[in-house]
């Protein structure tokens, strides 16, 4: 599975509802997932994973003598929980 239309089909043929139905759901699960690190900064599936947003600092500096400024910036982290790390590493 590499992108939204391969995870669309896989949700489509496991629970067995037209392709757009799945991309509702698929659609919605993500937004709630988007609104709770906007809202909280972190969402926890345990033993499935952990997504976090952290921020990096600015940086200051020169570049060809001239000064510059670079502002913060929001990423993710994940990191994987017991029970995915071990479905990975088994191939299941």
């Amino acid at each position: 599975m590499s992108g939204m239309k391969d995870l669309v089909n896989a949700v489509a043929l496991v629970r067995g509802i037209p392709k757009t139905q799945a991309k509702e759901i698929v659609n919605d699960v993500l937004g709630c997932m988007t609104d709770a690190l906007i809202e909280e900064g972190e969402i926890c599936i345990k033993d499935v994973f952990t997504i976090k947003v952290i921020t990096r600092k600015g940086r200051t500096g020169t570049i060809e003598g001239r000064p510059f400024t670079s502002e913060d910036k929001k990423f993710l982290t994940i990191r994987t929980g017991s029970r995915m790390l071990k479905s990975i590493n088994s191939g299941i």
